[in-house]
């Protein structure tokens, strides 16, 4: 028998190939249903202790025990819990949820960009610093959300709260930047964000298009 947190915030039992959500709380018991009451109309229950332990099945079930299911919810959950506990990339644990898995479960997961979206919402809201010396940058807002990210955080000088200057470009914009034969710059004061004063932007031409290669986050003018 094992526990795992559902994507909204409850509990899921899984026993004997079968997935259980908490249906009532009484002083002394637990009574769990089966996942699959609406789609399928199974009436399968059991109940536990208030420690999940001993668990009484009470309805039998009206499908087959599926132990590939199981294995597929322990994967989300495990992604959701490495949301929740860590500052990896989103991608990274993807890769590591999925090191463990089975052919099987592996195509019955979500595409990988639903799966790192998922695990995006899950991250927690970070708190906003009062001070710029309380500025840090995670790992998972360091590097761009493609199927193979890149570095974006290019340059940060955090030892120096008086003069803070954040850039962010990756290595391909950069590259543009250098065989740029144009180049614009700019200043935007009342889009930025608390802490600092200026946004700051470097733009070229590129196939007849301008776009920015380098967002800088300036706190002097």
């Amino acid at each position: 028998m094992e526990i795992l947190q559902s994507n909204k915030g409850g509990s899921k039992l899984c026993y004997e190939g079968y997935i259980y959500t908490r249906h009532a709380l009484r002083k002394t018991k637990q009574w769990w249903k089966c996942t699959l009451k609406s789609s399928l109309g199974c009436r399968g229950n059991l109940s536990t202790d208030l420690q999940h332990e001993n668990p009484i099945p009470s309805q039998p079930h009206n499908h087959a025990p599926d132990d590939t299911s199981i294995q597929l919810a322990k994967v989300r959950s495990n992604m959701k819990q490495k949301a929740l506990s860590t500052h990896n990339a989103p991608s990274q644990i993807f890769a590591e949820c999925l090191s463990y898995t089975s052919h099987t479960v592996k195509a019955m997961l979500p595409a990988e960009d639903n799966c790192k979206r998922s695990i995006r919402r899950h991250r927690p809201i970070l708190p906003s610093p009062s001070t710029l010396s309380e500025l840090t940058i995670p790992s998972d807002f360091s590097t761009t959300v493609d199927e193979d990210p890149q570095p974006f955080l290019f340059y940060d000088n955090c030892t120096d709260s008086n003069s803070r200057v954040v850039a962010f470009a990756t290595d391909d914009n950069l590259r543009l930047l250098a065989a740029a034969d144009t180049i614009f710059m700019d200043g935007t004061f009342d889009t930025a964000p608390p802490l600092f004063k200026q946004i700051f932007t470097i733009r070229i031409t590129c196939s007849n298009s301008h776009i920015t290669v380098v967002y800088g986050l300036l706190l002097v003018l």
